[in-house]
């Protein structure tokens, strides 16, 4: 046996950061994590106390009763002649990201909802961010956060933006508010595509708490959730899918609006800690129970290896870890991409691939939530998608749970209100999660290398690597299990003990 076969065999002497004191550093940066998260979402509540229809609804349902104080609206779905800024990139996102058997009625390129509201010209003023109020009457809009600031055509007749609303006016974020007035009837024909409903300011507090949390899971992750003709020809849609125009449009907006600069950036470095304090302690950990553990202990070979390949390790982790990063820090300069995103991951856990968690979760049942989340993350991701998968030849798991860690790192954007604070509790579970993953893609690499030493240089040296790589896959598997079992019944406690 080689002296390098020599060192992955053998599990180095106890390291310098396994005594008590080892995982007080992690600690430390784990409780300032959850620190800034947590001051980083009572400084968000603050600033939206002063914030103008911070809890408005805009209810398209055609079912729930107004209040009585609602304002009557009428929607439909904006065309445009030429593509606006936005359209390529989402086009981009709906082709790379979007699969189309998770969420098979989701286009990430759906366009904007022209909004027309009976509000008074004197009740818009506040709401305006910049440019002017449109002239009674006149084809003008105000353009929602996101919406784009390019002309679009309603029923055919022109219409130009002349002014944005505030970042967080509920309702309207990737729509267009127009004053209703009689002289825009041939804009909403009574065709089949525009859509009568009502608003309300306050709308998502007047609500029962249980259609509240509906109205905002609706908004924030399915209103893109319309069939593939959302955009007409540029969408793709098909003749069959267009027969109904109306159902493009969205049952419910509201409840999300984008957060403030500050407290994104706030969140963003919140979860950056938490993650460099998860990778630290779990280190140390597993060095500690390579020197600890004793000969024949089943975990031991998991371990040893972890202290004996450290390149291996920390560059593993760097990687995933910088590609999860980069891709909140992308969604977080591209907002568009990151509401559009939202609505797609919204559209995979209600109607998708992953429609089954969803439901498990809305049944506000633990076990049952817990199960089918251990489930998927488990026995889908982790066993049959990342070591199965990387038996021979190739550690192809890696690549999966490289795409994984983009995906995830663009989902957890803190972009949108009242991420923070539900960050500082669902922290515990990202780490655990993002942990294993990393832990998993390690363990099927060190099996690759195993794997390529023997077909290399055939000997008894390199056969019982082959056997010690067995046991590493081994462990791998149920300590996985053990540790996404925690994390999966946290995940349902926290969450549904939450909700509304």
């Amino acid at each position: 046996m080689t002296p390098d076969e020599q060192r992955t065999e053998t599990p180095p002497p106890a390291a310098a950061d396994a005594g008590p004191g080892g995982l007080f550093l992690p600690a430390a940066l784990f409780g300032a994590a959850v620190l800034l998260l947590a001051l980083a979402d009572i400084g968000e509540r603050s600033l939206l106390t002063r914030e103008p229809w911070a809890g408005g609804l805009v209810c398209l349902d055609g079912e729930t009763p107004p209040p009585p104080d609602a304002l009557a609206v009428r929607a439909r779905m904006v065309s445009r002649d030429h593509p606006a800024p936005g359209d390529r990139e989402l086009r981009l996102l709906h082709d790379w990201a979007v699969d189309a058997d998770a969420a098979p009625r989701f286009r990430a390129d759906t366009p904007e909802l022209a909004v027309a509201v009976s509000v008074l010209r004197e009740d818009l003023a506040p709401l305006l961010a910049s440019g002017r109020l449109p002239e009674p009457g006149a084809p003008e809009a105000l353009a929602g956060d996101l919406a784009r600031e390019d002309a679009f055509a309603l029923a055919g007749q022109p219409f130009t933006v002349v002014g944005r609303l505030r970042r967080n006016v509920s309702g309207f974020l990737f729509s267009y508010l127009i004053p209703d007035d009689p002289a825009l009837d041939a804009a909403f024909p009574d065709d089949g595509a525009t859509v009568e409903g009502w608003a309300h300011p306050d709308g998502m507090s007047l609500l029962a708490d249980d259609e509240a949390a509906e109205v905002s899971e609706d908004s924030e992750e399915g209103d893109g959730m319309a069939p593939v003709a959302a955009a007409g020809e540029d969408s793709g849609g098909t003749p069959e899918e267009e027969e109904d125009p109306a159902a493009l449009v969205p049952p419910w907006q509201g409840g999300e609006t984008r957060t403030a600069p500050l407290v994104a950036w706030a969140g963003f470095t919140g979860l950056l800690l938490a993650a460099l304090s998860a990778w630290m302690a779990h280190t140390r950990l597993c060095r500690r129970w390579a020197a600890t553990l004793p000969d024949g202990h089943f975990f031991l070979p998991l371990f040893g290896e972890v202290a004996a390949r450290p390149r291996l390790w920390t560059g593993m982790h760097a990687a995933l870890y910088a590609l999860l990063f980069s891709a909140m820090f992308s969604m977080m300069s591209q907002p568009l991409l990151a509401h559009r995103f939202s609505a797609y991951i919204g559209a995979v856990f209600t109607g998708g691939g992953l429609e089954h968690v969803g439901r498990a979760y809305a049944s506000g049942n633990v076990l049952e939530a817990a199960w089918f989340t251990w489930k998927n993350n488990f026995l889908e991701e982790t066993v049959l998608n990342t070591v199965l998968l990387s038996l021979f030849p190739l550690a192809l798991g890696v690549v999966k749970n490289a795409f994984t860690f983009l995906l995830v790192g663009a989902g957890l954007a803190p972009v949108w209100v009242g991420r923070s604070g539900t960050y500082a509790f669902h922290v515990v579970t990202m780490i655990l999660e993002l942990e294993i993953y990393a832990l998993a893609s390690f363990a099927v690499t060190a099996w690759a290398l195993r794997v390529f030493a023997f077909f290399r240089k055939p000997g008894s040296g390199a056969f019982w690597g082959l056997l010690t790589g067995v046991r590493v896959l081994g462990g791998t598997i149920l300590y996985a299990g053990l540790v996404l079992a925690a994390a999966a019944f946290y995940e349902a406690v926290t969450l549904i003990g939450t909700m509304p």
